[in-house]
């Protein structure tokens, strides 16, 4: 008698179940989850209770935020992680010679941007304490990745971002509306409040003249570079059309800070997840490959789509109608968010390798397109040029981290 054989069932439960798994392995996920969150009711506030050119500047100011995280994440917070991850190393060795110029460029680089948007004095002061305050977040919050501790990374980040959203709403509920920018920026600092009450506890950061290898290191590395750049490709376009017109740019923020939120916490908590471990499997192995499915990638197109169609929609519910881009800038900004998080395995394959200089010069070179094209074009073109050259910038690094990756593997 011949048998049937029968493909397996899986019912609903074990769906659940193995999603369930996925993302018990993933908790980086809900710690950018958290930011992300956090992200969606501070742009719900501010783009409801700040006049258009407040809300602008709030943009503005939080791209440079943005910068910082960047910078000091990929500075100080990489050599962290391979220290404590490869190296057995249990604190963070904070060299003030080499360390503090980073923190010090920073602060002076939010200062210079609020003089560009012509901010008064106290919004200055209270930009450059937020700035403080996320890269206080970005130190600490680099010890428990590089210990391998993501569940209480997770905590940590909660934690910032409660803060972070009660103050945001005490600002707009208390406050006149003339003085909401200064405190939304207030607001950021009050989040770090969590992180350096961690640090401070925990004794996570030692000062010392050298590094605990012995090695020197500069200021900024080539990683530090590298994300200086990306930075400048992500945000430079916004402070280029900050001087042309606050009302185009406060529309094109919008949308620009949804879908980058959104793209940028995917990519952000896989970094994050990736990062450690691709260092503890180079100090074993001497080769770390970038992992990319089709089922991935798929899932990425899917969200592209996504993402393009119901950005708009989102951005009007959101700002309580206040604003309304089009489906086209949706799309295109949709598609550069999909580039940025594709290249995620290929860029952390190339940092935990230590080819990090041909990472720095990939980052530079697509910036510097993307700059100089806005510098030409933002005068004529305004957001529509900044759109389609930010989708350019993202794919020159996506094609040129990927083909570094393969170069290198193949060695």
């Amino acid at each position: 008698m011949s048998t049937v054989s029968r493909k397996p069932t899986f019912s609903l439960s074990d769906r659940i179940r193995g999603v369930t798994t996925i993302l018990r392995g993933r908790p980086t996920w809900f710690a950018q989850g958290a930011s992300a969150a956090s992200s969606l009711i501070l742009v719900t506030l501010f783009t409801r209770s700040l006049s258009p050119n407040d809300f602008a500047t709030y943009a503005v100011i939080i791209s440079v935020y943005a910068f910082g995280a960047a910078l000091v994440g990929t500075t100080i917070g990489t050599r962290t992680m391979k220290e404590l991850s490869a190296n057995g190393q249990h604190h963070i060795v904070f060299v003030l010679r080499r360390d503090a110029p980073p923190i010090i460029g920073c602060v002076l680089a939010t200062a210079a941007v609020t003089v560009v948007t012509r901010s008064n004095l106290p919004v200055m002061v209270a930009a450059c304490s937020g700035m403080l305050g996320i890269l206080v977040a970005q130190i600490g919050g680099s010890h428990l990745l590089g210990l391998r501790r993501y569940w209480s990374y997770a905590g940590l980040v909660f934690a910032q971002m409660a803060l972070w959203d009660a103050a945001a709403l005490a600002v707009v509920f208390t406050l006149p509306k003339s003085d909401r920018l200064a405190g939304s920026l207030i607001a950021v600092a009050i989040g770090g409040l969590a992180p350096a009450m961690y640090m401070l506890i925990s004794r996570a950061v030692r000062i010392a003249e050298h590094g605990s290898t012995g090695t020197k290191h500069s200021p900024i590395s080539a990683v530090g570079v590298a994300s200086l750049a990306l930075w400048i490709l992500a945000s430079g376009d916004r402070v280029i059309l900050a001087n042309y017109s606050l009302t185009a740019l406060a529309t094109y923020a919008a949308i620009y800070g949804l879908l980058d939120r959104v793209f940028r916490t995917l990519a952000t908590a896989e970094f994050q997840q990736r990062l450690p471990h691709a260092f503890a499997i180079h100090a074993e192995t001497g080769k770390v490959i970038a992992h990319q499915t089709v089922r991935s990638i798929l899932l990425l197109i899917g969200m592209g789509i996504l993402c393009s169609v119901s950005g708009p929609s989102v951005v009007s519910i959101v700002s309580g109608g206040n604003y309304h881009p089009s489906i086209a800038m949706s799309t295109v900004l949709s598609f550069a968010m999909m580039a940025m998080l594709a290249a995620i395995p290929s860029f952390v394959a190339l940092i935990a390798s230590s080819k990090t200089h041909i990472v720095a010069v990939i980052a530079i070179a697509a910036a510097t397109l993307n700059i100089v094209g806005n510098l030409l074009l933002a005068p004529h073109y305004g957001t529509s040029s900044a759109t389609a050259l930010t989708l350019f910038g993202y794919l020159v690094w996506l094609i040129g981290v990927v083909i570094a990756e393969h170069h290198y593997r193949s060695r």
